[in-house]
């Protein structure tokens, strides 16, 4: 399989999968509720660039304005990030962001590996979940042989934890690098 078609497939199977189970809420009660894990499930290192932005329903991320229920259009506030850096992350281990995500909040999701092309980040909409959840909220994003992938979970499916060595990531943080999408100009 060619680079170009491992990368389409990843990107398909990753809007795939976070507008498939993109309402992944938990409605547990009081802030802090949920995790976000950067695991690397590849045989290398990897630094990765991760931008988690909490949002209003509707709204885009850094955008001025936003659509209504209604279809109208509506001015918006600076978005609120949660994280916005860049880490390395070695062979075998994963980043642990415990207590970060509250619940009835939306959040933005991106992230890139270093030189990644606009085209190649990864980017989903982890919204809230409709039902009953599966198991509490957790946002993992994986570094795989062929690319990143978002992966939320809580909905539909509870989240298991990768035969890895889960960390503290500001022992992992590293230098940002200048208008990739850990530091964007305009948010």
């Amino acid at each position: 399989m060619s680079v170009t078609s491992r990368r389409e497939l990843l990107r398909a199977a990753g809007l795939a999968a976070a507008g498939g189970l993109g309402g992944c809420v938990l409605r547990d009660e009081g802030p802090g509720t949920g995790h976000i894990y950067v695991e690397n499930t590849d045989n290398a290192d990897h630094r990765v660039a991760l931008r988690v932005v909490a949002r209003s329903e509707g709204t885009a991320e850094g955008g001025a304005l936003g659509t209504t229920a209604g279809g109208g259009t509506a001015a918006l506030g600076a978005p609120d990030a949660v994280i916005s850096a860049w880490y390395r992350v070695p062979q075998g281990y994963a980043l642990e962001f415990q207590n970060v995500i509250e619940s009835g909040i939306v959040y933005s999701v991106r992230a890139a590996l270093p030189g990644a092309p606009p085209s190649d980040r990864v980017t989903g909409v982890i919204d809230t979940c409709s039902g009953d959840p599966a198991g509490e909220r957790v946002i993992s994003v994986r570094t795989r042989p062929d690319g990143l992938g978002i992966i939320p979970w809580g909905c539909k499916e509870a989240y298991s934890r990768e035969d890895l060595n889960y960390v503290d990531p500001e022992d992992y943080r590293v230098e940002s690098i200048e208008g990739t999408v850990a530091d964007p100009p305009n948010d």
